[in-house]
């Protein structure tokens, strides 16, 4: 092979790693927040609703149409409960949980899905989209009937509707982990080189910022990449300024080193969870050292407060009365107001009536236990799962 013509093949390379790199920019931002140590010295226990503006109990209707074991995604718009279980399903209830429909069937007939691995709302054309691994279906908000599927050329895991002209999908174990169509399926652009911590999914990988940015956490680490709706790129940057985090190199050389044993080293690290992005509030949930936290970090004035979620630590919870690790799965909620969304489920709940008379609890929550007996009361330990609404 003659000199020119490998100087060329080589410029060919470099100029194709350019063209990657250059599709999500390397520079990582600053952290967008400091994760603060919890006040180990803290005597006083902060009641969960002295954090809030307001919350709502709603205990979903039990039928045999709607039975939920496990709630593996939730999505409040307006006055209606989107929620899909862990047998796939997605079922439609009001605001006070009363249930409305399932949506489509499951199946393997042409209108109907093998399973819900995620769905988004689309209120622009006033319908739900359901991902069935290779087809995303179409489904109208107002009586669940059946529109039209998307084809996909990709095994999605996930995925968040942009806008009108464009969904992003989580597509490992793709070449690229995250690809960008049009609500045909057509492919417009792929980025992010696929690796173990961008497999580490959870219910919802996609968060919005009140600019209206898309961000995708690479799994377990503090690295984060940040879609532009309105430029179309995307860049770098980490979510913390923390020193106990794990980047995704560094984590991609412990997993090659360790395998699966990388994941029991993570313990050594603070690895975050769930990340809300509200008005006003950051709101994170991590982990760090086997214990969990809550981190509510105010833009306003900068200023970061964190609790542990695990009993006998400064946060009680003077709400549901149980201990406050169900925090936990707001990463499995979803809200179009200054609100999060978490569950707890029925038999858990009900356990909750041990603590109610507390000499933990003040006089002032008086309201707080008549509105927890109302709903003790309507359950069992075989009811759907209560949902809380926090709002902050």
């Amino acid at each position: 092979m003659s000199v020119n013509k490998i100087l060329r093949n080589q410029f060919n390379v470099l100029f194709i790693i350019y063209i990657l790199l250059a599709s999500c920019s390397n520079p990582k931002d600053e952290g967008l927040i400091d994760l603060c140590p919890p006040d180990r010295n803290q005597d006083t226990l902060i009641q969960l609703s002295s954090l809030l503006k307001e919350y709502n109990l709603v205990p979903l209707e039990t039928k045999s149409e709607c039975l939920i074991s496990q709630v593996s995604k939730v999505v409040r718009r307006d006055d209606r409960l989107y929620i899909s279980s862990e047998e796939k399903d997605l079922f439609v209830f009001g605001k006070t949980g009363k249930f409305i429909m399932k949506v489509g069937i499951r199946g393997q007939g042409p209108e109907e899905y093998q399973g819900v691995y995620d769905f988004d709302i689309n209120n622009s054309c006033n319908s739900i989209y359901i991902l069935d691994f290779k087809m995303i279906h179409v489904y109208s908000l107002e009586d669940g009937t059946y529109l039209r599927s998307i084809p996909l050329s990709v095994v999605a895991n996930k995925f968040k509707i942009i806008n009108d002209k464009s969904i992003i999908l989580h597509t490992s174990p793709e070449k690229e982990a995250l690809t960008i169509i049009d609500h045909n399926g057509s492919v417009l652009k792929s980025f992010l080189p696929s690796s173990q911590c961008n497999w580490l999914i959870t219910s919802i990988p996609f968060a919005v910022n009140p600019k209206g940015n898309i961000i995708f956490q690479q799994g377990p680490t503090n690295d984060i990449v940040i879609y532009d709706i309105n430029k179309g790129d995307c860049k770098h940057a980490i979510f913390t300024k923390g020193k106990k985090t794990i980047s995704a190199d560094d984590f991609e050389i412990m997993n090659q080193k360790y395998d699966f044993g990388a994941y029991e080293r993570l313990v050594e690290f603070e690895v975050i969870s769930a990340v809300k992005f509200l008005e006003d509030y950051i709101m994170t949930v991590y982990s760090y050292q086997t214990e969990g936290f809550f981190s509510i970090y105010n833009k306003n004035d900068s200023e970061c407060c964190t609790y542990g979620l695990t009993l006998n630590k400064p946060l009680y919870d003077d709400i549901c009365f149980v201990s406050p690790a169900y925090l936990r799965t707001c990463v499995r909620g979803e809200s179009d107001d200054n609100s999060i969304i978490t569950y707890v489920n029925a038999s858990d709940f009900r356990k909750g009536i041990n603590n109610v008379n507390s000499p933990d609890i003040n006089t002032k929550n008086t309201a707080n236990k008549e509105k927890y007996l109302r709903v003790f009361e309507s359950l069992d330990d075989s009811s759907n799962p209560v949902i809380a609404e926090l709002f902050f």
